[in-house]
């Protein structure tokens, strides 16, 4: 099970981080590697400082608005649990939020409404499409319903929608080509109507960041079985599907795809090249002796997936999923 954790006094538990007394445990029950989230969420958190504009708080961000952790062996009342990761919790000062009377951070809830978290209908409904992470007052939300409505709007007006310009003040696009790209590559099936996160320092204007990223490289839900490169559409997670389900990701694809060809092309020669994912993923994994690996198969008898759940998989399936995606994006052609 996952832990939160807090504390009477706060400390620093990582560099960077700051004094804090909110920290999660966490079990990856599903990913016998326990590198999926946190080595993910350190590419996305490399994504977001390459960018030429970032938000200074999302900046002055831990992880620019990632998770980040570290593994640990965790001891209850003097019984070893196993393997966990020490992790910044979703809360606010994963987005270095606290200062601002229009910050706020939700996440995706769907697939509930899915309309809603496909930015394609208005009408949020807090707590059913949109979980609140953030907010300076949790007694007072409403101002974050109308914000998400008036962004949404933003994106499908009454007429055709011809500049996209009249989006701006609403939604960061670099954010939006980042989590498209990102998204896909690590075929984060699990992120689509779900799990994404909108974060606004302003009360306006919205941003996409990453989270829960262990349904990853091919790894099903359950831990149990991987992927075929070829799946069905909802688990196959492509360029192509998520800008049919995504209103702000169809936008790009058809306002933007000159941006997007030149981000994924710089990505993909850098932060989410093959050499860069795979030696990012090998020194995590690497960071957790192989005994604690085996001692973890024998206390936890049921976990999924523990002789093939490794460096190998993901490494071969990243490859395989590169090849694919660079295909699909030099196809891609202006609407």
């Amino acid at each position: 099970k996952n832990y939160t954790i807090g504390l009477n006094a706060a400390f620093e538990a990582a560099p960077g981080w700051g004094e804090q007394r909110k920290y999660c445990l966490k079990a990856n029950y599903i990913d016998f590697s326990h590198a999926r989230n946190l080595v993910s969420a350190k590419l996305w958190g490399q994504m977001v400082a390459s960018r030429a504009n970032v938000d200074e708080k999302l900046a002055s961000a831990p992880n620019y608005g990632a998770v980040d952790g570290f593994p640990i062996v965790l001891y209850i009342n003097g019984k070893y649990q196993g393997i966990y990761t020490f992790n910044i919790p979703k809360d606010g000062w994963l987005f270095n939020m606290g200062s601002g009377t229009q910050e706020a951070a939700v996440c995706a809830n769907g697939p509930t409404s899915t309309a809603v978290v496909n930015l394609r209908s208005p009408n949020v409904a807090l707590g059913t499409d949109y979980d609140v992470e953030y907010a300076p007052n949790e007694d007072d939300v409403g101002w974050i319903k109308t914000s998400l409505d008036n962004m949404i709007k933003a994106l499908n007006p009454s007429t055709t929608l011809t500049d996209i310009s009249t989006v701006d003040p609403y939604l960061d696009w670099d954010s939006v080509i980042d989590y498209l790209i990102f998204t896909s590559l690590v075929n984060g099936y699990d992120c689509i109507v779900k799990n994404y996160i909108l974060v606004t320092y302003n009360g306006k204007k919205w941003a996409f960041s990453a989270y829960d990223l262990d349904s990853t490289y091919g790894l099903q839900a359950d831990g149990k079985q991987f992927l075929p490169m070829q799946a069905d559409g909802n688990t196959n997670v492509t360029v192509t599907m998520l800008c049919a389900a995504n209103r702000a990701m169809e936008l790009v694809k058809k306002f933007k795809l000159p941006q997007l060809k030149a981000r994924y092309a710089e990505l993909r020669s850098g932060i989410l090249s093959e050499d860069n994912v795979i030696t990012t993923f090998a020194n995590f994994i690497g960071s957790i002796p192989k005994a604690l690996y085996d001692r973890e198969s024998l206390l936890w008898k049921g976990l999924p997936s523990t002789a093939s759940n490794n460096l190998q998989q993901i490494a071969d399936y990243y490859k395989r999923k590169c090849a694919a995606m660079d295909a699909q994006i030099e196809s891609l052609k202006e609407a």
